[in-house]
């Protein structure tokens, strides 16, 4: 059974990006407006214009075992880590709460959050230094 998604990428208050990430056989990727063979497909689309608040919402059909997380960056901070910790619901601390929120290994989580939250990435990579200088001493 195909499960259908609504989806808009329509900018929220205080400037936020809302994103859409799809996970499957333990492999993440950001929905960016297109099917992605295997994983999604657009099957219609709706533009309204609206100066800055512009938005298209997206119907879309995910394949059989994928998992969707859609959210925004965080209302307080503005950063990534706020925004999937709302999504989960759960506090996010470090690289490994990340992967498991994310539903990945952690090898793939860093990968994806360097490449698309490099702040999340700096918290998180000093948040680990921190511990492990805690451990060494």
């Amino acid at each position: 059974m195909t499960t259908t998604l609504e989806w808009s990428n329509g900018m929220l208050p205080r400037g936020r990006s809302p994103w859409l990430l799809l996970v499957k056989g333990g492999k993440l990727q950001q929905f960016k407006g297109q099917s992605i063979p295997g994983l999604v497909a657009v099957t219609g689309d709706r533009y309204k214009r609206n100066g800055k608040w512009s938005a298209t919402t997206y119907q879309l059909a995910l394949a059989k075992d994928v998992r969707a997380l859609s959210g925004a960056n965080g209302w307080e901070t503005g950063s990534f880590l706020e925004g999937l910790s709302a999504c989960v619901r759960k506090q996010l601390n470090t690289w490994a709460d990340v992967a498991e929120a994310l539903g990945v290994s952690r090898e793939e989580a860093e990968k994806f959050v360097r490449g698309y939250a490099e702040g999340t990435a700096a918290t998180l990579d000093k948040r680990q230094a921190d511990l492990a200088a805690l451990e060494g001493e």
